[in-house]
């Protein structure tokens, strides 16, 4: 693979990353007690401890995007 198309690949990987990550937000948000109620009943766990495990796993989600997949495309458009 060239330079270039490691940089589009990761400028993908990086647009269709942030889109999963949206989605995820825009879920939780809207349906965040349904989802906090069904999880919490399939492991045995208070609504709480499921919103912040799942607040978890989102913010876990968006450093590895940004890590793997942002930084290495803002830096290989930086050296041209």
């Amino acid at each position: 693979m060239t330079m270039v198309e490691v940089r589009e690949m990761l400028f993908w990987c990086s647009i269709i990353n942030m889109g999963l990550l949206v989605l995820m937000f825009l879920a939780f948000l809207t349906a965040g007690k349904w989802i906090c109620r069904i999880h919490g009943k399939m492991w045995g766990l208070p609504e709480e401890q499921v919103r912040l495990s799942i607040y978890r796993a989102m913010a876990t989600y968006k450093m590895l995007v940004f890590i793997l997949s942002v930084v290495p495309y803002v830096a290989l458009r930086i050296i041209g």
